[in-house]
């Protein structure tokens, strides 16, 4: 699977839910992948990577998305508007505390 699939199917169906559009055409495809290229830094690039880093994919997805929601959203709402919407949208995960041998042993021990 391409690494662009990962950055762009997620924001897109999101996306496509939240405004309930009927169809995804092309131009959704397109307008991703422009909003996808302007977040390659040039220390990125420089490196040779055509997208950022992996790890900081569910910002990317919430560029993505409130870069869609903005332009094909006919909901009135700028760039930074629809990124807000994006994000409270979206499903973050917890952070877990690491597991450690002497954290596991106690849970035996209960």
């Amino acid at each position: 699977m391409p690494i662009s699939t990962a950055y762009l199917f997620p924001a897109i169906g999101h996306a496509a839910s939240l405004l309930q559009w009927p169809e995804i055409t092309d131009d959704v495809f397109l307008l991703a992948a422009e909003a996808l290229s302007t977040l390659t830094s040039d220390a990125d690039a420089a490196e040779g990577r055509l997208f950022p880093p992996l790890r900081g994919i569910l910002d990317v997805s919430v560029h993505v998305m409130g870069r869609l929601i903005a332009e094909l959203g006919n909901q009135g709402m700028s760039d930074a508007e629809a990124a807000a919407f994006a994000e409270q949208a979206m499903w973050r995960p917890e952070p877990r505390a690491a597991l450690t041998r002497s954290s596991v042993r106690s849970m035996e021990d209960e």
